[in-house]
């Protein structure tokens, strides 16, 4: 178990890929990835945001649902946020503890279904996505998106997306 906890910013940083059983952050500074880091346990965010950059991606590598707890607008990680998941179908619900800058967006993946192992790779923005309504969609957010990628040899073939904004539209 490794707990960053402060009160100052604290920096995650090596030469490889900085592998963690489990990972608390417990930092209201925060803390930023300097070095990819992976989490093959459980990862809590108790508060604090913890920046991550693509090169320097944070990766849940435990495929259960409940492997990202205690999420909230004080704690959540700003940037990508990569998370392995089986290949079946998943009853349960995988939330992208997400958002940009002081937001937080949470991001949920559920009723699952992968032809293959694959990773789900999700980062919230707090922009104009620039993007032209489609069929199925009558408007979009001019304040805040979400991408959404995979990566492995799986397949998204089936699931329900939730995007969260914790304050009202004005």
């Amino acid at each position: 178990l490794v707990t960053l906890n402060g009160t100052l910013n604290q920096s995650v940083t090596g030469s490889t890929v900085t592998q963690f059983t489990n990972l608390t952050l417990i930092n209201s500074a925060g803390a930023t990835l300097n070095q990819a880091a992976s989490v093959s346990g459980t990862f809590t965010l108790s508060g604090g945001v913890l920046t991550t950059t693509t090169p320097n991606i944070l990766s849940i590598t435990v495929t259960g649902t409940a492997s990202a707890g205690s999420n909230s607008p004080a704690a959540f990680v700003d940037g990508p946020l990569q998370w392995s998941l089986p290949s079946l179908s998943a009853s349960g619900s995988y939330v992208f503890p997400v958002g940009n800058s002081s937001v937080y967006l949470p991001f949920t993946l559920a009723s699952l279904t992968t032809t293959a192992p694959t990773s789900a790779i999700v980062q919230a923005f707090e922009a104009n996505s620039t993007g032209a309504s489609g069929t199925g969609l009558c408007g979009l957010s001019t304040t805040e998106y979400w991408s959404l990628g995979a990566s492995g040899a799986g397949a998204f073939t089936d699931g329900v997306v939730s995007l969260t904004r914790q304050a009202a539209l004005g």
